[in-house]
This record gives structure tokens, sequence and C-alpha cells, in this order.
């Protein structure tokens, strides 16, 4: 007879208990700072000019395949974490801290002919509506063991990421689709806004007919990328007069 324990699934109470217990992990006092959103110039970034609304992803979408699943199964005692983290249904938005960064420009802003928008966290509200907000540690996670709490097991699946990345100093939103439109959206709010917009910066490559087309949409001041003298391949921004 195997002297192995065997593996059950969580319970409906469990995974009610844990679904509490998640968004506490992560909210975590972090130093106030505005951040970074990439983005090439497309309807969908016209629109959030306007409608400032956030797509939290589901892990799977990730671009890295193994973020999120650096360990296939995770157990608490006899416990299957695994199970848990697919019913409670935990979902993700990035965002960054590393304007000068030419990788950033050239992944995520259309080749450095896109913006990037410079915004200010509400980190209040964004705790009082269940949404954390915590950097990435780019070190590989800890093995899972019966030892480690189930809560450390999150952060080592969430906020761990291998070195490779450390390039993008990331920061995510992580909450979980109960409190997103349709599961994924959050939902402008204008009274009091999650995210203040502080400024616009034009890629060195972004056409003339999208910087007159976005300083008509929102006035902000407006910065764009160019090219340090003598320090190639170094870039810094630098503040449009209008």
């Amino acid at each position: 007879m195997s002297g192995k324990q065997s593996i059950r699934f969580p319970s409906k109470e469990e995974l009610s208990k844990f679904r509490n217990l998640f968004i506490k992990q992560f909210i975590r006092p972090i130093p106030a700072k505005d951040l970074l959103l990439f983005r090439p110039i497309n309807l969908h970034t016209l629109s959030s000019l306007n409608n400032f609304e956030l797509w939290f992803s589901h892990p799977h979408d990730f671009n890295d395949p193994f973020d999120c699943s650096k360990t296939s199964r995770m157990y608490l005692g006899t416990t299957d974490y695994t199970e848990i983290l697919r019913e409670i249904r935990i979902r993700s938005f990035s965002i960054s801290d590393n304007l000068n960064n030419m990788l950033l420009w050239a992944h995520y802003a259309d080749g450095h002919r896109g913006i990037v928008i410079t915004v200010r966290p509400n980190y209040q509200k964004l705790r009082e509506d269940h949404i954390a907000i915590s950097p990435m540690f780019y070190n590989l996670p800890d093995i899972p063991t019966p030892h480690r709490g189930g809560l450390e097991v999150i952060d080592d699946m969430f906020l761990k990421k291998d070195p490779i990345w450390e390039y993008e100093k990331e920061y995510r939103l992580i909450t979980l689709s109960t409190y997103l439109k349709e599961g994924h959206i959050l939902q402008a709010d204008h009274t009091r806004p999650y995210f203040s917009i502080q400024n616009i910066t034009f890629g060195l490559k972004c056409p003339p007919d999208h910087r007159k087309l976005i300083k008509k949409m929102i006035q902000v001041p407006f910065f764009e990328m160019i090219k340090a003298p003598n320090e190639n391949p170094i870039i810094k921004s630098r503040q449009l007069l209008n």
C-alpha cells in the first residue's frame, strides 16, 4: 500500500476563503510614483485617451509563456492550489517605470512610432476597489513545498519573473474577474479616476500627423524622445513647447 497522500481539490468554502485572502496578499504599501503605459497609436489607444479603460488579461495571454507557470502544479498539504487559481479567475494588467529603455519602445510602442502615457495611480481608490499593485521581482520562484504558505506560493507565481525581463521594470495590477466588467475591463470612473494622465511622450519615429491628432484630443504636457548627442544608442525625452 502506497504511503503517498491523495491530493484533493479545494472545497467551495476553501475557494471562498482563498478568494477573500487573495487581494489582501497583494495590497501592500508601495511608494507613490507615476507609471508608464507604452502604446502603439491605434483605435484602441485613441479611445482609451477619451475613456480611460484598462484591459486585464488572463495569465494564459501573457507574452511570456513561462509567466505565472514556473510551477505546473502547486500544493499546500494535500490541497491543489492550481485548481484554486483556476477557479478564482485572476486577471492582471502590466505597466512600467522605464521611459528611456529602447527595448520597451520597440516592443510595446510600435517600434518607436507610438507613445508613452504617463499616469498617476490613485492608490487609495485601487485598494478600495480590490485592485492590487506591486512591482515585479526578477528572480526565479522558490519551489513550492508543503512548508510554504499558500499566499507565499501566490507571490512566487504572480510577482516573480525570470531576470531576463528585468529591463521592463514592470509593475503589475492584479485583481479578480469578479471586480471587472465582462471579467476583463476596468471601467473608467470619471468622478474619481483610477489614473490621471500627467503627460504624453512621442516616440522617435512617431509620425507628425499622429502627433497632431493626439494633441487635439487631450490637453496635457507633451514630450518627445530624441537621440542623446554623442551617446548612441541612448535616448532621452525633451518637452515640447507647443
